[in-house]
């Protein structure tokens, strides 16, 4: 049967709510072992918040799954892997489902309208097929669009809050979660839309989400975390300070990409090399210059030194073993003097550096604000162990025994001792992020802040606070939808194909974990942090074959994006390839 885009539209949205209806049967909180084990596969994919507001029914969870951006619908293949362990028909019902979807978008007599994302999958206004420039912060109503489909008999749907929930959630951390939905009346279901075509999420993406990666993107890519952050004045005037005591002289560097680490360590060896500029040159590598490549510098620097002295997940602290002892006591000061040249020259902090460990580095002292320890604590943890502490600091009476069994191997691991216990569950965490951010490390951070000159203590550091510290990683630490809203298009009406492409672009970006969002922005910039300066700027080019890929021009934040791809995975594996490429990362060109 042959159905027009519109028609299309309207069966996917009947086949995704009545495959809602038949899972219903198989995963229920009723079933209380079944629906336990999806409440574990819900926890890896989202935050102790989501996974509470997902778990009042199959469909409250398919909601949440969807804006998310976990599933989409007619794309099941990470329900599937919830699912497929709970009970064999659920896996069934959801191939039979994907197959029906699969055959409708097959059979659309005309090309379905651009595909076009905005945080939830519904036009807000305008004709059907018409791209919209903006993102929807809430889901709204579409104009013109049938009305949401009755299912059990009723025809109640999800209504949304105009204002954001701006409480801790339980004072786990000091994220800003999205609204919670209202519903009209008990047993209302959301109005399931998507835009026929859409793509589906890579298999390998998927398994980066069930990692946990994508619970630090979660974590942080919020309203709050995504709105505009600018410095304080007080530090502004700080970094402009620090800035204006380098002096006016050049010192030019010749740097190898495969030996920086022992470049700069040598380099800094120089105390005085911290008064003089810097004008960087790779060795066998194009490039002049004019900032981009002093950023990169100190980007592939500290990645590079990241896996050799410091330790912890996405949230770093001073390590070096103590068989190294005399190797730590010559490389910390010299990693101190690093940190802070660099800060004055860039403008930028390494953000995967704790801040907390920051503080401790500054003021020698423990810090007290438990908000900031409990967020750096999950960042620091490993996927699995902030799995198992979120859900823990949420809701511990709803631990099993493995989770409770798994998080005393973990109190094991950091030298807590007792057994997790709800009473003291909170006090047990704190104390551990304490111990590890800024206790057990103190040794090496005492030496990092004996390299900092003392001129530069006290034009800058020791005027940062706690709450200065966590402005500063507001403004720099990316997050998918920050990178996405510094992007920025040579012009300002796009073709259709440059529309599509820059639609992939950014469909790219919003399913990165931290590590790849950090590589991509080392990629485009230089710099890990969020560009503050300029936006990222996409420039269209007409290229084939084995010249079609994206190429990047790091000294004017500029990405060259070829019209010619024709999906998004075939974009995501062009820019994955590349990520993954230690050669991408040389100057080739002028």
């Amino acid at each position: 049967m042959a159905y027009t885009a519109e028609e299309a539209e309207l069966r996917v949205r009947q086949l995704h709510s009545e495959m809602c209806k038949a899972l219903h049967g198989y995963i229920h909180p009723s079933l209380q072992d079944s629906w336990e084990v999806f409440k574990f596969q819900l926890s890896i994919y989202l935050t102790p918040r989501f996974v509470q507001q997902a778990s009042r029914s199959i469909l409250t969870a398919m909601q949440v799954l969807e804006e998310k951006h976990i599933i989409r619908v007619g794309e099941y293949s990470a329900l599937r892997d919830m699912v497929k362990d709970i009970h064999i028909e659920a896996a069934r019902i959801i191939d039979n489902f994907t197959r029906q979807i699969s055959e409708v978008r097959a059979n659309v007599t005309v090309p379905p309208p651009h595909e076009i994302h905005t945080s939830h999958p519904i036009q807000e206004q305008g004709v059907p097929g018409q791209v919209q420039q903006t993102q929807a912060t809430h889901p709204v109503e579409p104009q013109g669009m049938p009305d949401p489909i009755p299912i059990f008999g009723g025809g109640a749907y999800f209504d949304y809050q105009p204002e954001t929930d701006r409480r801790l959630f339980q004072e786990v951390d000091g994220f800003i979660d999205v609204p919670e939905p209202v519903y009209q009346r008990d047993g209302a279901v959301p109005p399931f839309i998507q835009v026929p075509g859409a793509d589906a999420e890579p298999e390998g993406q998927i398994q980066e989400l069930r990692r946990g990666q994508a619970e630090v993107v979660n974590q942080l890519d919020t309203d709050d975390a995504n709105r505009v952050e600018q410095f304080s004045p007080n530090i502004a005037q700080c970094m402009e300070a620090l800035q204006g005591s380098i002096g006016d002289e050049i010192q030019h560097v010749d740097l190898n990409r495969q030996s920086i680490l022992a470049n700069l360590l040598d380099l800094y060896n120089d105390e005085t090399i911290v008064t003089k500029r810097l004008y960087v040159r790779f060795v066998g590598e194009i490039g002049m210059d004019t900032g981009g490549l002093t950023k990169d510098a100190f980007s592939t620097f500290w990645d590079r030194a990241f896996r050799e002295y410091f330790r912890g997940e996405n949230s770093l602290v001073p390590y070096l073993g103590a068989s190294k002892f005399a190797e730590a006591q010559r490389v910390y000061p010299i990693l101190g003097r690093i940190l802070s040249h660099s800060v004055a020259l860039t403008g930028t902090f390494p953000v995967r550096l704790s801040r907390c460990m920051l503080y401790t580095m500054i003021h020698s002292a423990v810090v007290e604000d438990e908000e900031s320890i409990l967020k750096d604590v999950l960042l620091f943890l490993t996927p699995n162990e902030r799995m198992l502490t979120r859900k823990g600091l949420a809701d511990f009476d709803n631990l099993t025994q493995g989770n409770v069994s798994s998080l005393l191997d973990m109190f094991t691991r950091y030298s807590l001792t007792g057994q997790p216990k709800k009473e003291n569950f909170r006090q047990n965490i704190l104390n551990l992020g304490k111990t590890q951010l800024c206790g057990t490390c103190m040794m090496f951070t005492t030496w990092m802040k004996s390299g900092i000159p003392p001129s530069h203590l006290e034009l800058f550091w020791n005027r940062l606070n706690i709450e200065e510290l966590n402005r500063i990683y507001r403004v720099l630490e990316p997050t998918p939808q920050r990178v996405i809203d510094r992007i920025e298009t040579d012009v300002e009406h796009l073709r259709e194909e440059e529309d599509r492409v820059f639609y992939f672009l950014k469909d790219f970006i919003s399913v990165l974990c931290p590590e790849d969002l950090s590589h991509f922005l080392v990629f485009l910039t230089g710099s890990d942090a969020l560009p503050q300066d300029s936006p990222i700027k996409v420039l269209f080019s007409r290229v084939e074959g084995l010249a079609m890929h994206p190429v990047a021009h790091t000294c004017s934040n500029t990405l060259e994006l070829p019209v010619g791809y024709t999906s998004s995975q075939e974009l995501r594996r062009d820019f994955m390839t590349i990520l993954n490429n230690p050669e991408s990362y040389s100057m080739t060109i002028l």
